[in-house]
């Protein structure tokens, strides 16, 4: 009888390895030492941390080195900084915590540096930011959000049904005392979150395992999701495979395979029927053009795709849905101004990656270029400290922008609503002392891009509404 062991080591990492999952992977790890020897490869710890981490954003100058990468991601620690209203950043600061500088100027607060913010032994996944809130997913699975609410109150007009579901089980408001703000997002059994995304005041998860969806979309149950089950205009229901999902500023959307982007702004209402946590219809609609593309991202009134061949569209969503959306327009400008400036001899550049919220957006090249553009406008906005600085992630929030290099640096500006400290940049005398940093009423304003002074190596970054927040190792 031929046992595991017998099998050819290509065998168990190439054709194994793909279909277990990480904790799967570890027990293997610690099996016998043949196996030990067979699994320590560059290709394992690579799925390890594919199937453990967010990935598409991977620091620093060690791409073949992913057993010393897997083991710094999986040490780090979660920061947040910013507006903490209703506590956002995790935390119910108590009267004179030294982490707040009281400013004098109508007794607003800055947060004078990053606070960590624990999850006690569990891993961080990623970490996604709408306008109130963090969203936290974790390695298990588990979704958690920051703050007493991920709404702002402000009143949720898409993308839920309009009567918000307040006769279904309303959940009554917890009581906080001064230290961590965090609350578990509740789902079914067996349900294991590995996709999230985040809207204005909305968010959405999904277990790519079993294809279960989730929205988090009525002020009276913060923490129960419901599930969707997604339909097309005609009353056919999607059951082809769903590839990604995001949330845009006031609807939702998944990528779905063979079909393309669909969009819905609206959900039908929880019914007795349904049970406490659906499944309820939600009605699509579809964007022409989309069933192959690479990544996109999803904003206010306006989504950015990205296709196969590195080229940049927009689409212009406002109003009503119909059925069918058209295709997007190409970004000429933005293919014109890098074949301008590439340093890649005889290559076209190609786009390869995408951020971005409210209503700007990056895109970075694969030759080192970063370019930013807004609802309004088709023209480049162009940042001389960010090209070919081995830029690997832009965060936006309403008006301000972190960007992340390979070395684990952290870059930021734009504009700090009423000094809250979402640029990280310390104290208000710190702040207002660096070069390029100025008062504008009650805001800071920085033009250009300029290092933030976190200690260790930033490996992820988010920023959303007037907060911010890095994943660091320490170093």
């Amino acid at each position: 009888m031929v046992s595991f062991l017998d099998l050819n080591e290509d065998i168990i990492c190439f054709h194994i390895v793909p279909y277990l999952d990480e904790v799967d992977i570890q027990s293997l790890f610690l099996t016998c030492k043949d196996l030990y020897l067979s699994l320590n490869q560059s290709i394992v710890w690579q799925e390890m941390f594919k199937k453990a981490f967010k990935d598409d954003n991977v620091p620093f100058s060690i791409y073949y080195k992913w057993p010393q990468l897997y083991k710094i991601r999986k040490d780090c620690k979660l920061l947040t900084f910013g507006n903490n209203g209703n506590s956002r950043l995790g935390w119910f600061f108590a009267p004179g915590d030294q982490s707040i500088e009281v400013l004098e100027r109508d007794h607003n607060r800055r947060l004078i540096k990053p606070v960590e913010l624990e999850f006690g032994k569990k891993r961080i996944a990623d970490v996604a930011a709408g306008g109130y809130t963090f969203c936290v997913l974790t390695t298990g699975g588990d979704l958690y959000f920051t703050g007493r609410n991920w709404h702002g109150m402000t009143g949720l007009s898409q993308p839920g049904p309009s009567s918000r579901d307040y006769h279904f089980a309303r959940e009554s408001p917890s009581t906080y005392q001064p230290g961590r703000c965090v609350n578990k997002a509740e789902v079914p059994p067996g349900v294991k979150i590995n996709q999230i995304g985040c809207g204005r005041s909305h968010f959405i998860g999904f277990d790519t395992h079993n294809q279960r969806l989730f929205t988090w979309d009525s002020m009276g149950r913060l923490k129960k999701g419901v599930e969707l089950a997604l339909y097309f205009d005609d009353n056919n229901k999607i059951t082809n495979e769903i590839l990604m999902i995001r949330a845009g500023w006031s609807f939702s959307t998944c990528l779905v395979h063979n079909v393309g982007i669909v969009v819905w702004n609206r959900r039908e209402n929880l019914k007795q029927v349904d049970g406490e946590y659906g499944p309820v219809r939600a009605t699509v609609s579809v964007i022409d053009g989309t069933s192959t593309i690479l990544d996109y991202i999803v904003l206010d009134s306006f989504l950015i795709y990205l296709t196969d061949n590195g080229d940049l569209y927009k689409v212009k969503l406002s109003g009503d849905f119909g059925s069918r959306i058209g295709s997007g327009k190409l970004l000429k400008e933005f293919q014109e101004y890098v074949d301008r400036h590439s340093q890649q001899v005889g290559k076209r550049p190609r786009f390869v990656r995408l951020s971005g919220s409210f209503d700007q957006f990056s895109a970075i090249t694969n030759d080192d270029q970063v370019l930013f553009g807004n609802r309004q406008s088709d023209h480049p906005k162009i940042y001389k400290e960010l090209q070919h600085n081995s830029v690997i992630s832009i965060a936006v929030g309403d008006y301000h922008y972190l960007a992340l290099n390979k070395k684990g640096e952290l870059y930021s500006w734009g504009r700090e609503s009423h000094k809250n400290g979402c640029l990280g940049l310390g104290k208000l005398t710190d702040a207002l002392s660096r070069e390029g940093v100025r008062e504008d009423g009650a805001d800071i304003v920085v033009e250009h891009p300029i290092r933030v002074p976190i200690e260790g190596q930033v490996l992820a970054i988010a920023a959303g509404g007037w907060q911010s927040a890095a994943l660091v190792h320490e170093n």
